[in-house]
């Protein structure tokens, strides 16, 4: 869903004109609503340092892997091209590339000299070892013949140089060595909904520290971000501000498990409490006027 002509200048720069569709939430986690609020310049900018390792966050992961069932279109594309570790027969560890549905070892060298190689990757590896050792091409295929209907775990001399074990790589777990999503993408979120919230009013002057932050890394004591767990994973992304004296807390949930509370304090904004969900099962937009209809589950749908 696209919501174009929202501002005339970008809301970061404060210069170049707004012409660039941003995600509210990244489209890469199932984010639905595109804004124009963002010059083209800036947009890239924020796509290549903050926006783009979101799917190696390890909360991120885990939270898509345990939803899979709920929301396997997203799990296919979040894990898409992802490592994971698995044991051979004989508990040798290896890595894998879970790819189109598929998962594929990676090629390594073991502690033995030995080199793990995935099957279809092995094959073509095979034809050429029996090539460069004279065989013709009647006798290669006959040993490839042999190579697949071979049993596991059972050495096959291919050649006086070479012999192959097939041995499958089960219980597979994903590797979790991404790093955790910069603060200020939390900071960004929570900027880019207020400017949904308050219009114009995001041009003040007073909020030019929130900028300072998201582009430049400019710390702040008015700036506080909490990032916290939740009790359960939910097929849902949502987002809502609460107004207080002197200070805005704006309420990130992804997934309903990792959560920030983007705390931005001396600034004296108002505006309405709307919420935001991003329903992941049902491919959803949904806002409710505030926060107490939220809790009645009073929401009106964007398409």
């Amino acid at each position: 869903m696209r919501v174009r002509n929202v501002f005339q200048q970008c809301i970061l720069c404060k210069k170049e004109p707004a012409i660039s569709l941003e995600h509210m939430i990244p489209e890469c986690i199932g984010g639905r609503l595109a804004v124009s609020i963002l010059c083209t310049k800036c947009n890239n900018y924020l796509g290549s340092t903050l926006v783009n390792g979101i799917r190696q966050d390890p909360s991120i992961r885990l939270a898509v892997r345990n939803l899979r069932g709920e929301i396997p279109e997203l799990f296919e594309r979040v894990e898409n091209g992802q490592e994971y570790y698995g044991r051979d027969s004989q508990g040798r560890l290896g890595k894998c590339t879970y790819k189109d549905s598929t998962f594929r070892v990676k090629a390594c060298k073991d502690t033995d000299g030995s080199i793990w190689l995935d099957t279809y990757r092995g094959i073509s590896d095979i034809r050429k070892i029996l090539k460069r050792d004279g065989l013709t091409e009647k006798q290669i295929d006959e040993e490839i013949r042999s190579f697949v209907a071979q049993e596991n775990d059972v050495e096959m001399h291919l050649s006086n140089s070479t012999k192959v074990i097939k041995r499958p790589v089960c219980d597979l777990f994903p590797s979790l060595q991404g790093f955790y999503l910069d603060e200020r993408f939390a900071v960004l979120l929570a900027y880019e909904y207020l400017s949904l919230i308050l219009g114009n009013s995001i041009f003040d002057g007073g909020l030019d520290f929130v900028r300072a932050f998201i582009m430049e890394g400019k710390s702040s004591e008015n700036i506080i971000i909490e990032r916290l767990h939740g009790h359960h994973y939910g097929s849902w992304h949502k987002l809502y501000p609460e107004f207080l004296d002197e200070k805005a807390v704006i309420n990130i949930r992804l997934f309903e498990w990792l959560c920030f509370k983007v705390h931005l304090k001396k600034v004296s904004i108002k505006g309405q409490e709307r919420v935001y969900i991003e329903d992941l099962k049902n491919k959803k937009t949904l806002f409710a006027d505030s926060l107490e209809e939220a809790k009645k589950n009073i929401y009106y749908t964007m398409y």
